[in-house]
């Protein structure tokens, strides 16, 4: 009886989990506030996420190359990208891997990007998009890599002045 029980279980389980019902380890912050952008002008996107307690992500750079990294990739082709600047990780370890401290982000983080507005920007309003790619992890093992949505609003406004 106990064994056709924990089945059940894992069948359920693994039922909802091609569903797409998996939980989310990491999510935007809330209450992002729009970002000013200016024709031909450089601008700087800062995201913040925040990793489900008593969990983290790797790093964008992990400590093994066989290990997820964390990535944000953006689909906005609108405006140019000109780099991603990732935080710094914290060196955690964890009973997987007690001897070894690895690289992690855990708690909230910030990502900053940077962006140029094209020359021809008319005003308005307009968003940027992507996702954060991740592999969340607990003290005794890791789950499948998710993704994140990221949508963060832009002010078009007009040229500053030099």
């Amino acid at each position: 009886m106990r064994l056709r029980l924990v089945l059940v279980c894992v069948l359920v389980a693994g039922g909802a989990w091609a569903q797409g019902a998996r939980p989310s380890y990491v999510k935007v912050a809330p209450g992002a506030t729009p970002v000013k952008a200016a024709p031909g002008q450089a601008f700087e996107v800062p995201v913040k996420f925040q990793i489900a307690s008593g969990y983290h992500i790797n790093a964008e750079k992990p400590t093994f190359d066989y290990l997820i990294p964390t990535k944000l990739e953006w689909t906005t082709k609108d405006f140019k990208l000109i780099g991603i600047e990732y935080p710094k990780p914290e060196q955690a370890t964890f009973s997987f891997s007690p001897d070894t401290k690895l690289d992690v982000y855990q708690g909230t983080i910030t990502i900053r990007s940077r962006f140029q507005a094209p020359r021809t920007l008319p005003g308005g309003k307009a968003a940027l998009g992507g996702k954060l790619r991740y592999q969340a992890c607990d003290d005794k093992m890791c789950y499948p890599p998710a993704s994140v949505a990221v949508e963060v609003p832009v002010e078009l406004g007009k040229k500053a002045r030099e």
